[in-house]
């Protein structure tokens, strides 16, 4: 369906009805097949760890989505829009807006780490506050907590990031200013209605999968956006190759920005909260993030 998608924005209809017509996929088949059965065998696990989230009705029970991109290209290399596509068509990761939680965070540290004329904000060797914080707002105070209900007074950047601490993140946000926080989630491939309120920083706004694959896809590329696409080539019926629309790859953060994010969303997956991505067995340099909304109705894995 995706597919299908990209070809009517690329192609004319003239081209897609003619006889013949060969497509040639960007999706690594093998990649494909994995991402389906893993999804479908967690949620069932999900399940049976906790029976109340199991559901027989095929709307009411858990569902999720797998995108996986290559950066550098933005070839599209497994989706996966849901765990049964006979009982749901609707495709999760690209028609889903979902609260991000903290996998929005890294865009307020990149806002913060960027070079300015008058330098950036932070260097990764800062200490952020991570006090008590309120702030008004046309609807009442904002009195955002940890996870841990706690607070852990004056934190090292990686620590931060690593722990996913809110109060550090939503008063450096405020530091930083939402504005450029925005600014930079734009530059990044975010593309959803991004309100500019304080609790934007913690993950507040709704999102697609496919854009924040694409927005972390963009550091993992250093700092140059990709553009998501799924058909690698068209060849007609006399085995010419069709000319498809090249859309330039803009460079929206300086590589060394990149350099650091990547750094700390290392310090992430090493000893902080995706750390359990160790305990699969993947060897080799991870950089990563997780992403819980409220009442751990959406969790994210980037």
């Amino acid at each position: 369906d995706f597919l299908r998608r990209q070809l009517s924005e690329n192609y004319n209809e003239e081209v897609l009805t003619a006889e013949g017509l060969r497509i040639y996929s960007t999706l690594d088949a093998r990649a494909q097949r994995v991402a389906a059965l893993a999804l479908r065998e967690e949620l069932e696990k999900l399940e049976k760890r906790f029976p109340k989230l199991a559901s027989k009705q095929p709307g009411k029970q858990l569902q999720g989505c797998i995108v996986a991109l290559r950066p550098q290209t933005g070839e599209l290399l497994a989706l996966v829009g849901g765990r049964d596509y006979r009982s749901s068509q609707f495709d999760r990761c690209t028609q889903a807006r979902r609260p991000t939680g903290s996998v929005f965070k890294p865009f307020v540290y990149v806002a913060a780490l960027e070079p300015r004329a008058s330098g950036p904000t932070i260097t990764l060797a800062s200490q952020l506050d991570d006090s008590p914080l309120s702030l008004a707002t046309p609807s009442g105070p904002w009195q955002p907590e940890n996870f841990d209900h706690e607070f852990h007074g004056q934190v090292g950047v990686r620590q931060a990031l690593a722990r996913s601490y809110n109060v550090a993140t939503a008063r450096l946000a405020q530091q930083v200013g939402i504005a450029r926080v925005v600014d930079v989630a734009r530059r990044m491939g975010i593309e959803s209605p991004l309100p500019q309120v304080p609790s934007l920083a913690l993950g507040s706004a709704d999102v697609s999968p496919l854009e924040m694959a694409r927005a972390y896809a963009t550091l993992a590329n250093q700092g140059t956006r990709p553009e998501v696409r799924s058909v690698d080539d068209l060849v007609n019926g006399q085995g010419q190759t069709l000319e498809r629309k090249r859309v330039p790859l803009p460079r929206v953060l300086d590589p060394g920005t990149a350099f650091l994010a990547i750094s700390l969303l290392e310090t992430v997956a090493e000893r902080g909260t995706a750390a359990g991505v160790r305990a699969t067995g993947l060897r080799g340099p991870i950089a990563a993030k997780t992403g819980t909304s409220n009442e751990e109705r959406d969790l994210w894995f980037v």
